[in-house]
């Protein structure tokens, strides 16, 4: 079967393009789908701790592919070395989240603010991962 695949942050990069086509046996996994890129796109090697994602959920390795899905591979955010973390029950706010990461040795600091949407694809949103 033959897959596009849609790549995502670094890994969009590191290919130059936001999609890749590759060829899979029928009985192909989501494990197999990394190790057949790995494979045919040496630069892409590195997909280390990427996560795939079929038809908008995330899935373990074991997980079988079908032609018709919507298949991403989604690498983990960067950046950051140390676990910062607070218990507080003190309200949150951008600054003071973004106070626990700047540093002089960082370049940027990013702090998404936002809420779920009540329904995505036509499913209810039960949750959010990160």
């Amino acid at each position: 079967m033959q897959l596009s695949v849609r790549l995502f942050a670094s890994l969009r990069e590191a290919a130059g393009a936001s999609f890749l086509t590759i060829e899979l046996p029928d009985n192909a996994t989501a494990d197999s789908l990394t190790a057949a890129i790995s494979e045919t796109y040496p630069h892409l090697r590195e997909l280390g701790a990427a996560r795939v994602s079929v038809n908008y959920e995330y899935v373990n390795n074991d997980h079988p592919l079908q032609a018709t899905d919507e298949v991403a591979i989604i690498p983990p955010v960067s950046g950051g070395s140390l676990p910062y973390f607070e218990i507080t029950d003190q309200v949150l706010t951008t600054e003071s989240v973004s106070d626990l990461v700047r540093s002089p040795e960082c370049g940027a600091v990013t702090v998404f603010v936002g809420t779920a949407r009540r329904t995505s694809q036509g499913r209810e949103v039960e949750h959010l991962e990160y």
